[in-house]
């Protein structure tokens, strides 16, 4: 089924308009809110949960308790010099990171996959930093993302 560009045109622009309402309530509107969300695709993510707002909350959730879990296993596998887990672990990650839209994250992902398919990991502690840093971008950007959607008490 094709989305009607429109529809999905203001339901990107009311998703964005939600999170500059929620940047003026919290006092931090002249920062804006799109630059704290630099580092997801809120278009993608509003598309991955079918512009379901609540669905995509519980997708962040899910993406972000699996995601730690999968980081810390990637780093031990690199630090044991084991690339063909390394290899599957950044595969897995890098494919639900593009799914969510943090799409930086899946790049270095995609590039860590790529050079332990190939059996290197000397680069492997320099991607697995800019991993870091990047999923400390993607944190602060997903909590202004559900700070967006909460129901207002």
């Amino acid at each position: 089924m094709v989305e009607d560009p429109h529809l999905r045109e203001n339901r990107f622009a009311r998703t964005h308009s939600d999170f500059d309402i929620a940047q003026r309530e919290t006092g931090s509107y002249n920062r804006g809110v799109m630059e704290t969300l630099k580092a997801i695709d809120i278009d993608h993510l509003m598309e991955a949960s079918g512009g379901d707002r609540e669905l995509a909350a519980e997708l962040v959730h899910l993406y972000l308790d699996l995601t730690d879990k999968e980081l810390v296993l990637l780093e031990k596998a690199t630090v044991a010099g084991d690339a063909a887990a390394a290899h599957s672990i950044a595969h897995k990650c890098a494919g639900s990171s593009f799914t969510c839209g943090m799409n930086e994250l899946a790049r270095i992902l995609k590039h860590l996959e790529y050079e332990t398919s190939l059996g290197m990991l000397e680069h492997a502690p320099a991607l697995i930093k800019q991993v870091n840093e990047q999923m400390c971008a993607v944190k602060a950007s997903l909590t202004a993302f559900l700070d967006s959607v909460k129901p207002s008490p």
